[in-house]
């Protein structure tokens, strides 16, 4: 049954998912990173060869379940274009994808709170649900017990779903808690 007046299920995820995009989008310099167009180099090429991997099927395929990807490395190493060329693919693909970094991603939850157009628990499934997630400065947010709460249980559910987790930090991944 319809309520008229409200959009069925699959028309609000849609509207939600566009809104997603347009607050947690790709900054401008990265709107035509692909794959097609990457430099590979011996440092990178295990991570475009997953990717190629993940994304080549010309349309949607199911995702893997049980699937983080974590990119680390020093600044200006590439590791925000690997995000950019994950998240472009997938929107070439259909898949639902957005790129945001860890900080930017709380600070959408928290204000979930104020905003009655979308709370809060409509915005941690947004971020729960969508196909590909580029997390960029991944260990970059003051860690209080709530955020260390969500952090945890967005990537937990996450890693439960078909859908893609991919990570992006300078640290090395044993400095991370």
């Amino acid at each position: 049954n319809v309520i008229p007046g409200l959009p069925c299920p699959a028309c609000e995820s849609g509207f939600m998912y566009e809104r997603l995009r347009k607050e947690a989008s790709l900054p401008e310099s990265f709107a035509g990173a692909r794959l097609e167009n990457v430099q590979r180099e011996s440092q990178n090429l295990d991570v475009y060869g997953l990717m190629d991997g993940l994304f080549k099927y010309k349309r949607r395929a199911p995702l893997p379940r049980h699937m983080l990807m974590l990119f680390h490395g020093a600044f200006g190493c590439g590791k925000t274009h690997a995000l950019a060329v994950a998240v472009n693919e997938a929107l070439e693909r259909g898949y639902s994808a957005a790129f945001v970094t860890m900080a930017e991603l709380l600070d959408h939850l928290r204000s979930g709170y104020d905003d009655p157009k979308l709370d809060y628990t409509d915005r941690y499934r947004l971020w729960q649900k969508v196909d590909v997630l580029a997390l960029d400065e991944v260990d970059r947010f003051a860690p209080t017990e709530w955020t260390s709460e969500k952090v945890f249980g967005l990537l937990n559910s996450r890693y439960e779903s078909p859908c893609l987790t991919l990570l992006a930090t300078n640290k090395d991944p044993a400095e991370i808690d």
